[in-house]
């Protein structure tokens, strides 16, 4: 009855330890694998790997069975673990800090593994992850959901270098080279980047050229490109040249379990959705965004120059190229003072952006009587809240939404041409979209945008208050959209193709340079007919 009963409270509260406790009172519980603590999946490959390449190296000296990594297994093992990757992502996607471990640790399997299979599936994990980082940053930065450790949110530089960073950020800035936004650090914090950045350094993977070429220029001769990942959680990313919009995505379980029960700062962390500007910004607080539902949940409503959701935030330093009209709040990048934009020969702050320019039309209200919404206090995390000094907007109770379109401004436009554009921009959108809320009912409100290029979208920024996995973009044109996360494919969009079934294909979307990964045979990885250049 005790056991029962500790049972029943261990369920009830979550509590893995509790679980532990109850299948250490009745051993034959431990016949069970839900009563076996399982290896976090960072640990896990540190662990295999090692084995993997110890085992080559004493293989020379001796050569008993279980030193061979055909004979013993571990090859089978090793091909299969890599061809997951390919199939669903990686359990600890993004994972602050641990990602680095895992990559790492297949970066010492492509630089050090005998087998040429091994080898080459090794590297197109690491092409897989470089083409995921092109498409969801800007000028090096990104701002990603990611699985353990979620106080982690309230880590909101972009180049954070030590402690619960985005360490993937520090290793993309070697292989990119996008090291120009990179702000003044003190002595720590410069220690903490050549620690992360070594290991890239010195290793002998280098990115596709096509991928690079991806990360450094994002200008298209056509509408910004869209791209959604999909594997535990979501991402979605609409990249442009001056700017890149990416979802906060959603939360989700944690990454290890004891029977049902997980640690709680091992789910997935959702995080506000933001516009990313190409020129510079590098802290999270001070880009456009939205918050979110609660602990930023369900932030999904990203498309094609277009981004929605609840408790919209436009940052103070915007004030000096914003035009409020009623709840339109209409921006002009050119002339805006945007801290942290340095001008590198002078060493001092720019008055105005260097540019690429872009306009972005915000449109902020109250949320509607009678329908689900969250309060700003509630978007925050508890970490956040914590650190009022820093998140002063985490106190707030307020209720709102918002929906915003940015676009691109060509380059060469004198000063009366720019404010011409400007101007012709901010009418267009109120002259297409005077009335963008449309039938409101219970539980219902149905919002349609038309943008600058012509298409109609129909949304719903409330949607995080609803239905977290679902998609906030609910149609295009009239054609309804697989607004279901669950049914998302790994990979779907202009850039990464990916059905599940481990065959990734890579697409620059200006350049039409292409490649492809196939690991759906895991013992016959295959980049044919396509070779990758990586010089």
């Amino acid at each position: 009855m005790r056991a029962a009963a500790a049972a029943t409270a261990a369920i009830v509260t979550g509590e893995p330890l509790a679980f532990t406790a109850v299948c250490g009172w009745l051993p034959v519980f431990n016949l069970f694998a839900a009563c076996r603590i399982p290896e976090s999946e960072n640990h896990l490959l540190m662990m295999e790997t090692s084995r993997y390449l110890t085992n080559e190296i004493r293989a020379g000296y001796a050569s008993p069975s279980q030193l061979d990594n055909q004979k013993n297994g571990l090859r089978s093992w090793m091909l299969e673990h890599f061809q997951d990757f390919l199939r669903d992502d990686f359990d600890e996607y993004h994972a602050r800090p641990y990602q680095r471990y895992s990559i790492n640790a297949i970066l010492n399997m492509y630089d050090f593994a005998d087998d040429s299979n091994v080898q080459l599936a090794a590297a197109m994990v690491l092409d897989y992850l470089s083409a995921k980082f092109a498409v969801g940053s800007t000028n090096g930065r990104r701002v990603v959901p990611f699985r353990r450790l979620t106080d982690e949110t309230s880590n909101t530089d972009l180049f954070q270098a030590i402690k619960g960073a985005d360490h993937q950020v520090n290793r993309f800035l070697v292989l990119s080279g996008l090291t120009g936004l990179l702000p003044k650090e003190d002595h720590e914090g410069q220690n903490g980047r050549v620690q992360e950045m070594i290991y890239a350094a010195v290793s002998s993977y280098r990115m596709p050229t096509a991928v690079v070429d991806l990360a450094v220029d994002k200008s298209t001769p056509y509408a910004p490109y869209l791209q959604r990942i999909h594997h535990e959680g979501v991402e979605v990313y609409a990249g442009a040249r001056g700017f890149l919009l990416s979802a906060g995505g959603v939360t989700t379980g944690p990454a290890n379990r004891v029977a049902w029960a997980g640690r709680p700062e091992d789910r997935g962390a959702a995080l506000p959705t933001v516009l990313i500007p190409a020129a510079g910004l590098v802290d999270r607080n001070r880009l456009i965004r939205f918050e979110g539902g609660e602990d930023h949940d369900g932030n999904t409503c990203v498309t094609r120059n277009f981004a929605c959701g609840l408790n919209p935030q436009l940052p103070e330093h915007y004030n000096s190229c914003t035009t409020v009209d009623g709840p339109w709040r209409f921006i002009n990048s050119a002339p805006c003072f945007l801290p942290e934009i340095q001008d590198p020969d002078a060493n001092e702050l720019l008055v105005n952006s260097p540019g690429p320019y872009y306009f972005v039309a915000l449109y902020i209200a109250d949320c509607p009587d009678g329908q689900p919404c969250e309060e700003m206090e509630d978007s925050c995390t508890s970490a956040e809240r914590d650190d009022p000094g820093r998140f002063p907007y985490c106190s707030s109770e307020s209720k709102q939404y918002g929906f915003l379109e940015a676009v691109d401004v060509p380059d060469g436009l004198t000063g009366a041409q720019m404010e011409s554009r400007f101007q012709t921009f901010s009418t267009g959108v109120k002259s297409r979209n005077p009335n963008p809320v449309g039938a409101v009912g219970p539980g219902l409100v149905m919002f349609s945008y038309v943008t600058e290029d012509g298409r109609t979208i129909l949304f719903d920024p409330l949607r995080a208050a609803k239905a977290t996995d679902e998609w906030g973009i609910l149609a295009v044109n009239g054609t309804i959209t697989t607004y279901d996360t669950d049914d998302w494919k790994l990979g779907e969009g202009d850039v990464i193709v990916a059905e599940g079934d481990g065959i990734v294909t890579f697409r620059h979307p200006r350049t039409g340079a292409t490649f492809r990964l196939d690991l759906s045979v895991a013992g016959m990885p295959r980049t044919d007919p396509i070779v990758i250049d990586r010089k």
